[in-house]
């Protein structure tokens, strides 16, 4: 239900300087007229196999409470009704899934209280034929109450009562982004919450809510400049926020020979004159930034910021850029006297539910504030396919987090030279299900461990001193995935040989480890992010852990540092591959990443193994991942700070590898 459209130009033998960026939903919803939406009623159904027609445009919030009622929009131009139908599949904690069929109110809209124990709820208008949500289909997490985007933290947020916890500091009109606010809230009233722009909702449609989150939309005539952004949950209202209402624009540039330099020319329409901002580039496929590095931040200045590009071969290429606000004053506003409540012809109960028996995710504690503002999600381009897909991840909005719950502290594999047979499946085993063709995911929260014994070669660590850090430092020393479509790379039961295995390829001069997976994937058919038996490594064997095979992409870090700090996970795809990012993690792992260093050699550091539960399908749930184009292709599984920075050196797992053409 999202699309990523783009502006490029392609000529022969030159390389084409794409500006592109991600935003969701084409189609433009009826406005919310009522403050109160009346209760959806669900009705049982079973899955069938289907068509797996898409057309239809949804919000749902990204996270609910476990006792939340959700309200979402749905539309579809295909359905000629007034109301539209469309199907709620809800899954449990277990792993079982309900399906519902539903019916929009004439708004196009639909509040419902998920069942006790629900850990997931989607929206979808119809079934593949293979029984699964077809591939527009959209997520809300049931139980998380971690933040719904890479947004500041509000400061000095009321200490009881609905709130708005995290907020942008600016927000595009229109634009690629199409207007589209995402807020963290607290304590809101999902069946009468609305979203308010200087006190009025004249200027903005709400389009989803729980209890946590609220995403609405701007009006294309909304004035640019400093706004002030609240909620109306009922009777009450939350504290008033400020953030600034833009207009981003890139010139085009024309196609570059191999090696030319060229100017990209960004414009920020409508910030203040005593607000100062920045924007962050970043550069794949067929280009890179001047200055060789994979990311560069300037100053925007009179509304204008430049920076300079240099293309490297033929091809299309991507180019990204973030906008990052420095309001004058602190972000929260005095709020203002609450006003009385709209009255309402019928107004409907709020629907609640009892919490559930089963257990849900644990709350993540809230990020602390920082003393600068973090950048601002200002849509960023989606890569542009092309034979040579860059490495370097882009940064884009969350697309369908997973819940999480601790994993147990494993060994770091060693090599055997001995071949082995691959061991049952790992330590999840879901309850049975109503759909034997699919089980939903789940993703234990990944939790930073120190391995009891250093890691044995093979490592990147084997060639450095031994000699004690003076600083704190650390890198990515260990980890594993693959991507699969028809066979795994290193399925036990066919044998490894040349051609059809996963082999770690990386130096000791490298910083992170790096595999080459070496059977092909087929252009345009449906792929996995899967997790990994064993790898061949210098000519040997090394075996992943039994309760670690297959179900888990792992990442493993050293550090002599002794503060913990939080990130997230982030799997990407160079361009050419679809969606990008595959998947970005809600939940935070802590590291220690900062603080004194430990006086320990190098190779006596401390090692952390972060583990992400992948469930017996692979990430997506939905086998929407897509190599759509022929060439090599390059993914990455990267470690990010809560603002969805890169860490300096980069803690990443990347595996390379082929794209072919479909045969015949």
């Amino acid at each position: 239900m999202h699309r990523f459209p783009s502006m490029w130009l392609r000529l022969p033998g030159a390389t084409a300087i794409v500006v592109a960026a991600a935003f969701a939903a084409l189609a433009q919803p009826a406005p919310d007229t009522s403050p109160v939406v009346s209760l959806t009623v669900l009705n049982p159904t079973q899955p069938v196999a289907g068509d797996g027609s898409t057309g239809e445009v949804a919000y749902v919030p990204d996270t609910a409470g476990p006792s939340s009622a959700i309200l979402a929009t749905y539309d579809d131009s295909t359905q000629s009704s007034a109301r539209k139908q469309l199907f709620v599949e809800i899954d449990d904690t277990h792993g079982h899934a309900l399906f519902f069929r539903a019916q929009t109110d004439t708004a196009h809209r639909l509040l419902f209280a998920p069942v006790n124990g629900a850990a997931r709820v989607t929206l979808f208008k119809s079934f593949t034929r293979d029984r699964k949500p077809d591939a527009a289909a959209v997520q809300c997490e049931i139980g998380s109450r971690e933040p719904v985007a890479t947004t500041p933290a509000v400061a000095n947020v009321p200490r009881t009562g609905p709130a708005i916890v995290e907020a942008a500091t600016s927000y595009e009109r229109g634009g690629i982004s199409q207007g589209l606010v995402n807020l963290q809230t607290r304590d809101l009233d999902p069946s009468r919450a609305r979203l308010l722009v200087d006190d009025s909702a004249q200027l903005v449609t709400t389009l989803a809510a729980s209890d946590i989150n609220l995403k609405g939309r701007l009006a294309d005539d909304i004035k640019l400049g400093s706004h002030v952004f609240s909620v109306r949950s009922g009777s009450s209202t939350t504290n008033r926020i400020r953030a600034d209402v833009v207009a981003l624009r890139a010139d085009p540039v024309a196609p570059a020979q191999p090696g030319a330099l060229e100017t990209l020319t960004v414009h920020v329409n409508g910030l203040p004159a005593d607000h100062t901002a920045t924007l962050s580039f970043s550069a794949g496929g067929a280009v890179q930034l001047a200055s060789g590095d994979p990311t560069t931040t300037v100053s925007v200045h009179d509304g204008v910021a430049q920076i300079a590009i240099r293309a490297v071969h033929p091809g299309s290429a991507s180019i990204g850029y973030q906008l990052n606000v420095t309001l004058p004053q602190i972000v929260e506003v005095t709020p203002p006297p609450t006003p009385s409540p709209t009255p309402s012809p019928s107004p409907s109960p709020t629907p609640t539910r009892t919490p559930s028996p089963s257990p849900s995710p644990t709350p993540t504690p809230r990020p602390t504030p920082r003393p600068t503002p973090t950048p601002t999600p200002t849509p960023r381009p989606t890569p542009i396919p092309t034979p040579r897909p860059s490495p370097t991840p882009t940064a884009l909005p969350t697309p369908s987090p997973r819940p999480f719950s601790t994993p147990t502290p494993l060994p770091t594999p060693r090599p055997s030279p001995a071949p082995t047979t691959r061991p049952a499946a790992a330590a999840f085993t879901p309850a049975s299900s109503p759909i034997p063709t699919r089980v939903p995911v789940q993703t234990p929260k990944p939790t930073a461990t120190a391995s009891r014994t250093p890691t044995p070669s093979p490592s990147p660590s084997a060639a450095v001193s031994s000699s004690a850090a003076t600083k704190c430092a650390y890198y990515a020393s260990d980890g594993w995935f693959e991507p699969k479509q028809t066979a795994y790379q290193d399925d036990p039961a066919t044998g490894d040989a040349a051609g059809k295995q996963l082999s770690r390829t990386d130096s000791p001069a490298l910083d992170h480890p790096v595999f080459t997976a070496e059977l092909p994937m087929i252009a345009g058919r449906a792929a996995l992010v899967v997790g990994v038996d064993h790898y061949e490594y210098r000519g040997q064997k090394v075996e992943i852990p039994a309760n670690l095979k297959r179900d888990y992409l792992v990442v493993k870090i050293r550090t002599n540092c002794t503060e913990k700090v939080k990130a997230r996970l982030r799997v990407s795809g160079g361009a050419g591959i679809t969606p990008n990012p595959i998947y970005s993690s809600l939940s935070s792992a802590e590291l220690p990443l900062t603080g004194k260093p430990l006086a320990l050699a190098r190779d006596k550091w401390p090692e952390y193994s972060i583990e992400y539960y992948l469930g017996s399908h692979g990430w997506p749930s939905y086998d929407v991942l897509k190599f759509n184009q022929a060439g090599r292709y390059a993914l990455t599984a990267e470690l990010y700070d809560e603002s969805g920075n890169q860490f300096t050196p980069r803690l990443r797992v990347e595996v390379d590898g082929t794209v072919v053409a479909p045969p015949g």
